[in-house]
């Protein structure tokens, strides 16, 4: 379990970096919720408020490491954005956007797909 959350935690790293270089601007990582769960990171992205999702695989196994968000999970992600939303006044003129942020660390130098805007419905 504790390299399942070393892993993950690498992954967050790479892609906060990742999205940084595009420009987009750090608000929070590993935001809570008690125990309704948490958004991996967020950012300002122009006027988006952009909650980001990270998958991270170290073996090419079968399917893409995006395919383990499921509608259940956007949903709950849906859930906790609104939550965010509603704490931080700062941030209510925002767009929410949720974004996946698949890394692949298979070699040297981690692979990248930056799903933008995913649906709701």
């Amino acid at each position: 379990m504790a390299d399942r959350k070393k892993i993950g935690n690498l992954g967050e790293k790479f892609a906060l970096e990742f999205l940084q270089k595009k420009g987009y601007k750090l608000i929070e990582k590993n935001w809570r919720h008690g125990k309704t769960g948490e958004i991996d990171i967020i950012f300002l992205d122009n006027n988006d408020l952009v909650f980001v999702e990270v998958k991270t695989r170290t073996k090419p196994i079968a399917g893409y490491a995006e395919d383990d968000v499921n509608s259940t999970k956007i949903e709950k992600l849906g859930n906790l954005m609104d939550l965010y939303q509603g704490e931080h006044e700062e941030f209510s003129d925002c767009f929410p956007r949720l974004d996946i942020v698949a890394v692949e660390i298979f070699g040297l130098i981690p692979k990248f797909r930056h799903i933008k805007n995913l649906s709701f419905s």
